[in-house]
Parts: C-alpha cells; structure tokens; sequence
C-alpha cells in the first residue's frame, strides 16, 4: 500500500528518469533518504504529479506515493498558477449527477464530469444505446493528487464507489476517464476499499466490441501517435489493450521516444508548477517527437489532454482523435472534421464552474 520501503533498493533510476527535474542517480538515493525522514527536498517543490516515478522504480516500491504524501504533510504551498486548477477541481467535485438510461442488456458506460466537454466524443456505434452515468457523486476524485491533496481523495473514494453501486450493482462498468479506472482498480486496491462492480477500461470495451464485430471493420491505414494521460502510470497494463486496438483497426502504433513508459505530460501539469514556456517546450517535443515517427493521426484518450494537444497536433500536419472516435470511423461512422472536439464545435466546450450541492442527489432517468 503507498511506498513500500522494503522495495526500494535507493538505485535513484525512478528520479534520474523525471522529464521534468534533474538528478543523478546519487542525488536521488539522497532525496529518497529525505522523504523517508520526513525533511524538506528538492523533488517536492519540483515533482509535477504525473506519477512517472512509479512506472520508473524497477522494483515496485512506488516513490510517487511517498512524494505526494510528503509534499501534503509538510504544507504543500499552492502557486498563484495553481488557484484555478483548485477552482475547477472544486467545480468538477460539485457538478450535477446524471443518468441517461440506455437499452436493457447495454453496458454501463461512466464518463466522470466530461460528459459534456469533448463534443461527439459519446457518439457512434461504440456507444450506440449504452446508458451513461456522470456527474460528481460519480467522479473519483483523483486529481487532488495533482495539487498534494490526496487526502482529499482517500477519503471520498469509498463514498464514491458507495454511489457507483447503488446504480449498477455488480455489474461491468466502463469507465472513459483514466483517473476513475485507476481509482477504481489501484488505488482501491492499495487502500483496502471494495469495489463490488467491474471497472472496464474504455481502451479494453473497444478491443472488446471491435473482436465482437469484426465483419464490420473498415482498415483505416493510419500511423498513430498515441498520447497516454497521467493515471495510466497506475495502470501500464492498458498498453496491451490500445496495441492490439490498433492493430484491429488497421493502424500502426509508430515507435517514438515519448510514448509508453516515457511519455510526456500534455502539459497542464507542468504549466502549473514549471510555468507555460516549461509547458509549451514540452508539448513542441512531444508533437515533434509524433511528427517525426510519421504518425497521420495523433490519439488522445483523457479529455483534458485533448484540450491541450489537439491543436497544436493538428497544426502539425496530424489529426487528433479520441480513441473510441477513432475505433467508431474504423466501424463506418460517418464523422467529419479533425475529431476531439476540434473545430466549430470549440465554441460548445464549456468547463463547468458552477458549484451546487455535493450531497448525493435522487438519480433520474432523464
């Protein structure tokens, strides 16, 4: 559960690997000496909460954990740049529940709070007839880790997957946000809570409904840059899953250096704590880095890091899409335009800022 001190062997590899600070491997053994002791350290005041370090460490000991838990024990201070990501975060926690009932025998589709942020994103075949359900007494809550409050998320997590329940049961649950399928495997794990429904990667119902329908598959013959979000770093056996997607749909996954376990940062993150030019560098790497591997398409499957990749992806000369928008043209939608609500519908994205009540709300078929 957390850092596990009996793993870790000091060998500095999870710090000497961070896109984002600078250590040598002894500098890192040092660092990590300091975390254990409790002591004020470099990485803390560095650490962009991306959660790298934990797919890094060669032995599972999960240094992330011990940074983000000392980055909150010792007053973690909130950066001016910081103070509307905690005003969003608040707002997302807050907003509206939902269930929109689909056909009986469909599968239980949870698309947290950006139900409504990527437009088309929930259409097509994939998704045809599924009942959905989102909102903030569904939302996991795991991006309080991102501003050292994950104490935040520890101890809402039961009560969330407690409302999760009460609608589905024990029932398979697809989850189309990262931070909620880490929540709900992982992280539930590590802490002891139950979760008595299935959670699905969204990456896995797609592999699932493309084998099921494979008559209907039209090869789509494109390179793909695919961009992993943050939370994936919980859970790298999703991997498995997006290659053989592609290969389904008669794509190729280029070889690049930032993707995998070395992948960036869309850039929120590092915004925050390192500034925008930090974050601008950062996305010119990573598109460049897509471009040069000859990718035609560049594929996103986290809302927020499609809101700040999907242009400067296009700009490039590659279009962006979301993984099932892809997997649903693969099927024979008929969708123009680039794809992750590129285009005239980026007047239509609105992030919720109204706050209500968080007190669990009568759930009504709408």
């Amino acid at each position: 559960m957390g850092f596990n001190l009996a793993k870790c062997n000091f060998c500095g590899i999870c710090l000497e690997r961070c896109h984002y600070s600078e250590f040598t491997k002894e500098e890192c053994a040092e660092e990590l000496k300091k975390l254990i002791k409790g002591e004020p350290t470099r990485i803390t005041k560095e650490c962009i909460t991306c959660y790298a370090c934990n797919e890094y460490c060669p032995t599972g000991a999960n240094p992330s954990d011990l940074i983000l838990r000392r980055m909150e024990e010792q007053g973690f201070e909130v950066p001016p740049t910081f103070h509307h990501i905690i005003q969003i975060s608040d707002a997302l926690d807050h907003c509206p529940t939902r269930v929109i009932w689909g056909e009986a025998g469909k599968p239980i589709v949870h698309t947290c709070t950006f139900h409504d942020l990527i437009p088309h994103y929930y259409e097509g075949p994939l998704l045809q007839g599924v009942t959905f359900i989102y909102g903030g007494d569904f939302a996991s809550r795991l991006y309080w880790e991102h501003i050292a409050k994950g104490s935040v998320f520890k101890e809402w997590l039961p009560k969330k997957v407690e409302n999760v329940a009460s609608v589905v049961g024990g029932r398979e649950v697809v989850l189309m946000h990262d931070d909620c399928y880490a929540a709900f495997t992982t992280k539930a794990m590590d802490w002891g809570v139950s979760v008595p429904f299935i959670p699905v990667h969204h990456a896995e119902y797609c592999l699932n409904f493309l084998k099921a329908n494979k008559s209907r598959i039209k090869k789509l013959n494109l390179k793909v840059a695919y961009q992993l979000p943050c939370a994936s770093n919980y859970t790298p056996w999703q991997n498995e899953w997006i290659d053989e997607v592609i290969e389904l749909i008669g794509c190729k996954r280029v070889r690049r250096k930032y993707d995998r376990d070395n992948k960036l940062c869309c850039g929120t993150m590092v915004a925050q704590r390192q500034g925008k030019e930090t974050a601008m560098e950062v996305k010119k790497a990573n598109i460049e880095d897509a471009k040069a591997a000859g990718a035609d398409v560049f594929v996103l499957q986290c809302p927020l890091c499609a809101l700040n990749l999907r242009e400067v992806a296009y700009a490039a000369g590659m279009k962006p899409y979301m993984l099932a928008q892809l997997c649903n043209l693969a099927l024979g939608w008929d969708f123009s335009g680039p794809g992750a609500g590129l285009g005239d519908d980026r007047e239509q994205i609105k992030v919720p800022t109204k706050i209500v009540s968080g007190e669990a709300r009568e759930l009504k078929d709408l």
